[in-house]
Formats: C-alpha cells, sequence, structure tokens
C-alpha cells in the first residue's frame, strides 16, 4: 500500500492546484466542518502548498499527521485558539494591479489561517472600495481581484478606507463594496495597537 494513505481519514479533498489564498480560506471552511480529532486528507498540487501547509497548522492549531506533497493529512484541532490580529495596508489599485490583487491573496491566507484580518485602503488603494472599480482586474495566475474581494468580505475579513484619501479623490460613499468602512486615523491606530503584524503593498 502506498505509504500516504496509510492513515485513517474522515473526510477528503483534492483542492487541485488552487493558490495559496484560496486554498487556505477553503481550508479553514472544510476543517470547520469536522468535529475535533477527525482527519483530513487533502491533495494539494501547488508548489506553494509545501511550505504554506505546514505554517497553517502551526498558526491554527491544527495537526499536520503527514505531509508527501501533493497528499496531506490534517487532524482538526481538540480546543479552539484565540484568533489574533492581522492587517494588510494597500495603497494601490488599477495602477499597480499586481500588488493590489497580491495583497488580497495574502489578507484571504490571514483569514484563512485564523487570524481577525483587516485591509486598509488608502491613497489610489481608496479606489477598490468603490463598487464596479475593480470588477475588471485580472492578474494573470491569480483570481480575479473582486472575486478575492468578495471572498474575504464573506468569510468575515473587514476593509477599512482612509477618509481623507477617499474624500481627496472626489468618490461617493453612497457606492461602497460590501464590507467596506469609511475610518480615520484613529481607527486605524486602534486596530494595531498592541503589536498586530502588518504588511503593506
Amino acid at each position: 500500500m502506498d505509504r500516504v494513505n496509510t492513515i485513517d481519514f474522515d473526510a477528503q479533498w483534492d483542492a487541485g492546484n488552487r493558490p495559496c489564498g484560496q486554498l487556505i480560506l477553503e481550508l479553514r471552511r472544510r476543517m470547520e466542518t469536522l468535529q475535533p480529532g477527525q482527519v483530513l486528507r487533502l491533495v494539494a498540487c501547488d508548489t506553494g502548498a509545501i511550505e504554506d501547509l505546514p505554517a497553517w497548522c502551526r498558526l491554527t492549531g491544527h495537526q499536520l499527521r503527514r505531509a508527501e506533497h501533493p497528499t496531506y493529512f490534517i487532524q482538526r484541532k481538540e480546543d479552539p485558539i484565540m484568533a489574533r490580529k492581522f492587517c494588510v495596508s494597500l495603497t494601490r489599485a488599477k495602477d499597480d494591479a499586481d500588488k493590489a490583487t497580491v495583497a488580497f491573496v495574502i489578507a484571504n491566507a490571514a483569514l484563512g489561517s485564523e487570524q481577525e484580518t483587516m485591509v486598509f485602503l488608502s491613497t489610489e488603494g481608496v479606489r477598490l472600495a468603490v463598487k464596479g472599480y475593480a470588477d475588471d482586474v485580472h492578474e494573470p495566475g491569480f483570481a480575479p481581484l473582486k472575486e478575492l474581494m468578495d471572498n474575504f468580505v464573506a468569510a468575515g475579513g473587514t476593509i477599512y478606507v482612509c477618509s481623507p484619501c477617499f474624500k481627496r479623490r472626489g468618490l461617493d460613499e453612497a457606492k461602497l463594496v460590501d464590507g467596506a468602512k469609511i475610518v480615520g486615523g484613529a481607527k486605524l491606530v486602534e486596530y494595531l495597537s498592541g503589536g498586530v503584524p502588518c504588511v503593506s503593498y
């Protein structure tokens, strides 16, 4: 018998070539359907999974029982781990669609890793908060930006939008995307207080 098939499992999922952000977010949903102690057999062909899945297990407390790429056996943790916070700061929009896309890939990965995650849009990045703006942004090798943003909000992510940046560009608050909130600097400082990690794009 193939060594990777010698562990008993309760559910299985073939994730194909899903890239990191999509893989991690969907994996979180699937692990939530299992009972504590149950095992998921996962097939993840993306080469990023080799490093991402062990890191995700360390972050979330789930146990990686065995890993022989592309097959992984992950056991659901027994006890919940208190969610930590994570921030992604984004100053780009269509002026650098690659950075705008990667920012939401990372945000989805953080959210999927059970981090309370917030994306802070400032300067040109605030344009992404307007409905319809991101609809035609689709960088090669990534899911469409609108899909990444929708998935982020649907999974519980928060989007903060810099108030003065938004007003300076004459944008319409009535056209905010779902999940976006206009905030000032104090709200960002409050979120980051206590040493919350933040990456910037």
